[in-house]
């Protein structure tokens, strides 16, 4: 498994693409390209120093037999006063460019919307990925954090930025602090090739301007409210905390279940049944009202060790040990942090094998006291027969995430290395971790 990238600095892709000059690029032509896509907008602001040249590069997935061609396209915000004039300019020409694009190729527009925001190094940027159904719940993140988010928004049909421009524009003054990241997917049958989770995970963490980052999935909101200001003053109070995350440890914000579903169109920061601090998760989950977050596998958060921080009785934070499975809420240094695995699309081992990479690594884990995320429940994303074929494709593509850890990292004698190459027997068929019950059980789908 791999995927063939272009450099543009080494094989001249502008000057190949845009320029007209040096020679053509994996077998695709100038004119291939400019029947494909229009290049002229991007001359011209490569000629004003705003943009990086664009890469191209044929990307292929061995696991899925899947081969697609994607155009990058790189823009540098600089506009402080943006107003609604400012936000439908920038949309058309969005949907300038999503047009020239033809069938079987994947546009990614880096700081696709300017939105006036700044930030400093020392903030810390939440990360996270969705498609415009989600767009109620990425504000109500976005409001209860109030600091600046990294976004990696996936976009289906030209339809979807209608839907995001409305948005934008009705919710303005609460998004300032969000850099969008589009990734406008033409290149597949969207059933056969599921929702790249990874992909936008790290459109979202590489495109953060500060030195840290949280990593959140869209469901979860963080708390206490504003919990960006909350933490920023835990930092300057708490020097070793900094100085733990640029020493390779991970803080974990413990992940409560909010089990009530609420209809998207009826949530908001200030929900009446959301806990609003930790007095109220405490009790909340003494009384089975906000259990551990997906308590029925307790692999995936047991090592936060909640009994211990229900207790309240230990320093601003507490360290804990990795198990295999453990996908915690996390913030950190993005300082050489590894990269997800882009491979693993839709449900199944997306988060899982980045956390075991982090381990592979040296990284470490602390829990915070004071600061918590809870899910808000949903309906379903995906229904049990997908589980099913998502879980079994992504463990056949795990032999390549196994054979990248091998050559990165070596052979070593490591528990949770072992776990994963148990996972893998018979292309993807055995699964020796997960017992009797199999992979289905391991993942609650059976």
């Amino acid at each position: 498994m791999g995927m063939a990238r272009s450099n543009p600095f080494d094989h001249g892709i502008y000057d190949a693409f845009v320029g007209g000059k040096g020679p053509p690029i994996e077998s695709t032509t100038e004119s291939d390209l400019e029947s494909a896509f229009n290049f002229m907008p991007l001359a011209a602001a490569v000629s004003n120093h705003s943009l990086k040249p664009p890469i191209v590069r044929e990307a292929f997935d061995n696991c899925r037999d899947f081969t697609f061609k994607e155009v990058s396209l790189f823009n540098s915000c600089r506009e402080t006063d943006v107003g609604s004039a400012s936000i439908k300019l920038q949309m058309e020409r969005i949907r300038s460019d999503i047009a020239s694009l033809s069938n079987g190729k994947v546009l990614i527009m880096t700081n696709a919307v300017c939105l006036g925001s700044t930030v400093r190094p020392s903030d810390i940027t939440i990360t996270n990925q969705f498609s415009v159904e989600k767009l109620e719940r990425f504000l109500v993140q976005v409001q209860r954090w109030n600091g600046p988010v990294s976004s990696a928004l996936y976009i289906r049909h030209t339809k979807d930025l209608l839907k995001f421009q409305s948005f934008l524009l009705k919710n303005l003054e609460s998004l300032r602090q969000v850099s969008f990241h589009l990734y406008f997917d033409n290149s597949r049958s969207h059933s056969a090739h599921p929702y790249p989770n990874n992909v936008l995970r790290n459109l979202a963490l590489d495109n953060v301007k500060t030195n840290y980052f949280l990593l959140m999935d869209i469901d979860l909101f963080t708390t206490p409210g504003r919990t960006h200001d909350g933490i920023q003053s835990l930092l300057r109070d708490d020097g070793t905390i900094v100085d733990k995350m640029n020493s390779k440890t991970m803080f974990v914000l413990p992940a409560f279940e909010h089990t009530k579903v609420i209809p998207d169109s009826r949530l908001s920061a200030d929900y009446w049944s959301f806990p609003m601090n930790k007095k109220d998760v405490k009790k909340m989950y003494e009384d089975d009202v906000t259990p551990q977050f997906k308590a029925s596998n307790d692999n995936g958060h047991g090592s936060s060790n909640y009994t211990k921080w229900i207790s309240n009785q230990t320093d601003a934070s507490y360290p804990i040990n990795f198990k295999f499975g453990f996908e915690p809420y996390v913030m950190g240094a993005k300082k050489s942090i590894p990269r997800f695995y882009d491979f693993f699309r839709g449900y199944g081992f997306n988060k899982l094998s980045w956390f075991t990479e982090l381990h592979l690594a040296g990284y470490k884990y602390e829990v915070l006291r004071d600061y918590f995320v809870f899910h808000a429940n949903h309906v379903p994303s995906y229904d049990g027969t997908d589980k099913r074929n998502q879980l079994k494709q992504n463990a056949v593509c795990s032999k390549g995430f196994i054979d990248g850890l091998v050559d990165s990292y070596g052979d070593v004698a490591d528990e949770v290395l072992y776990e994963w190459k148990s996972t893998y027997r018979k292309e993807g068929s055995t699964f020796g971790i997960f017992g009797h019950f199999g992979i289905f059980a391991y993942f609650g789908i059976i």
